[in-house]
């Protein structure tokens, strides 16, 4: 069943460096099946803390998902993430 990757940034303090991982992690998401679903746009609040952008990956299950996300590769680009933002990783299964 379809899986959906969810990455919420509440926070970035550098915002050279975050396009640098974003450059190197969603390069990874096809070689494991994913599709990016969105991108940096236009984003509404519409209740709880304000973000300043969000992401929404498409899998074809959690197992893909998480093969993509525990990958030696991704988590390199994620060192480089998680020194410049303060963000959430959600997998949630879809419908």
């Amino acid at each position: 069943m379809t899986a959906y990757v969810i990455i919420n940034y509440l926070q970035v303090s550098n915002e050279e460096k975050i396009r640098e991982y974003r450059v190197r992690a969603h390069s990874l998401v096809a070689s494991y099946g994913g599709r990016v679903i969105t991108r940096p746009g236009e984003l509404h609040a519409l209740e709880g803390a304000e973000s300043e952008y969000l992401f929404i990956l498409e899998f074809d299950d959690i197992a893909a998902a998480r093969a993509w996300y525990d990958s030696s590769e991704y988590q390199t680009a994620r060192s480089i993430r998680d020194q410049h933002a303060t963000i959430q990783v959600m997998i949630v299964q879809g419908v």
